[in-house]
């Protein structure tokens, strides 16, 4: 099962039926959203976030993202950021909510409640270090050097989908980058 998560405005209606009981949503947003859940097949991983979503998260929240691509896709006028938040340990009982003495919810605080870093026990810093500088080296158009710091990256975790697929595309033009590379790729069937 895969997620997708953008944000935006939608339509809600029964749309196509006067004796439909379930709302249908329509908008390009609600569209962005399913095919950010059709690329969680691309990328191998249970969940992909559009930037968009990801610029309204607190600054503590976004240390746990980690980013799959700067992609530009049919449709939409500008390259995107693709993330994800990679999880390895799912406890039995997860994110039970809080509330204060009047009965409101209690805002998640990312810095100090620890169950969100045992969501990913098992992957150290040293496999999001190496990533990112993967990853910055692969969008300024350092693709020898995206290479070797991906391979590390798949020998601290070798089935790792977000690095292979980087390096599945990379391999298309033998690890150079094209002439015209500007840091994003285009995705015909994203």
């Amino acid at each position: 099962m895969g997620f997708g998560i953008h944000v935006g405005w939608a339509i809600e209606g029964a749309i196509g039926s006067a004796f439909k009981i379930d709302a249908t949503y329509i908008s390009p947003h609600v569209e962005m959203s399913d095919r950010l859940e059709a690329s969680t097949k691309v990328f191998g991983v249970p969940l992909v976030m559009s930037e968009w979503f990801v610029g309204l998260l607190s600054p503590a929240a976004r240390a746990f993202l980690r980013r799959l691509d700067c992609v530009k896709v049919r449709g939409c006028p500008v390259p995107f950021t693709v993330y994800t938040f990679d999880m390895t340990n799912f406890p039995a009982v997860f994110a039970e909510p809080r509330f204060d003495e009047y009965g409101s919810q209690i805002a998640v605080n990312f810095e100090e409640d620890m169950q969100y870093r045992q969501l990913q026990l098992g992957l150290s810093s040293e496999f999001f270090d190496t990533y990112n500088e993967g990853y910055n080296a692969y969008v300024c158009g350092q693709w020898e050097d995206a290479r070797k710091l991906f391979e590390r990256v798949l020998q601290i975790v070798p089935v790792d989908g977000p690095t292979k697929n980087l390096m599945d595309f990379m391999e298309t033009t033998s690890f150079v980058p094209p002439r015209n590379w500007k840091g994003s790729r285009y995705m015909p069937d994203f």
